[in-house]
């Protein structure tokens, strides 16, 4: 799974400085895979923001940038029911949005626009992180969703012209992520 920096849409800088703050700023890494399993061939995409000090993470991409656009590392995912969240990845949250606004990119998907993931009624949120050491599979926590049943109405509804727009455009486990930008709001 190589990673990729990805560089800005607006800019085409690889680094991004907050206009609140322009001595910070964030890159945004990539990574895709292809997996087959129960007969499928899926595309598994992830994607990260790191944060620090424009000056290191300049430092970062000149010193560790491949001529590929790669770095060394990966992305992992962490999903958590939305009661069990650590609070490691809530203080990361941006606080000055209102709850439903800091968490709503990070709130599984059935696909774009689709319907939340739920396990006992509650949400499933889903958080990536890159690591520069280790393996995906030592860090990854994945929840199991059990409204398979509603998703595939809520599907059904939709071939017929009567439903939600579910394009199945797919990430990591099959989850439509929000873009990169909602991901770096809702983390200040």
């Amino acid at each position: 799974m190589k990673v990729v920096v990805v560089p800005s849409k607006k800019t085409g800088a690889l680094v991004t400085a907050y206009a609140n703050k322009p001595s910070f700023g964030f890159i945004q890494l990539s990574s895709e895979t292809i997996e087959v399993g129960n007969g499928w061939l899926r595309r598994k995409k992830r994607s990260a923001l790191v944060r620090a000090e424009v000056a290191d993470l300049n430092v970062f991409i000149s010193s560790l940038r491949k001529s590929d656009g790669s770095v060394p590392g990966f992305i992992t995912v962490q999903e958590y029911t939305e009661s069990a969240v650590p609070e490691s990845w809530l203080k990361r949250l941006n606080q000055t949005l209102a709850y439903e606004e800091r968490i709503a990119p990070f709130v599984k998907k059935a696909s774009t626009g689709g319907i939340e993931l739920l396990v006992a009624g509650e949400r499933i949120l889903r958080f990536t992180d890159y690591l520069m050491a280790g393996e995906p599979s030592d860090f990854d926590c994945f929840v199991q969703h059990d409204n398979g049943e509603t998703i595939k109405t809520a599907m059904k509804a939709a071939k017929e012209g009567e439903g939600a727009d579910l394009d199945g455009t797919d990430t990591e486990d099959g989850v439509t992520a929000d873009t990169d930008a909602d991901v770096e709001a809702a983390q200040g």
